[in-house]
């Protein structure tokens, strides 16, 4: 699937100083798109892309939020020795309570 955005928006401030990357805001034609797009956001971790992050659009409150939480689940997995927390659907999750997906058995 292939698609050209539609819109491309700077958001924030540019901070040199402080080592935070700019957000850029893509809008994408239609929701398959943006769809697929984040369900193949992974795949950019071991490509040249690596220093490229994709999420779904937040407000700054959500972005807030969604940072308390990734630090709060950082915590308690460095106290862990493992990674047993995530962010997930806007909650602090134990990976263990999170659905695995089915094994193939023709492996």
């Amino acid at each position: 699937m292939h698609a050209r955005n539609l819109n491309t928006f700077c958001d924030g401030r540019l901070l040199e100083m402080m080592k935070i990357s700019r957000l850029i805001k893509l809008v994408l034609p239609s929701r398959p798109h943006w769809t697929k797009a984040l369900a193949n956001a992974r795949r950019l971790r071991t490509s040249k892309y690596s220093s490229v992050y994709v999420r779904r659009s937040m407000t700054p409150d959500e972005r807030r939020l969604d940072f308390e939480l990734r630090q709060q689940a950082k915590e308690r997995n460095n106290k862990a020795g493992r990674r047993l927390w995530v962010v997930y659907r806007g909650g602090l999750k134990d990976v263990r309570d999170l659905a695995q997906p089915p094994h193939s058995e023709n492996l």
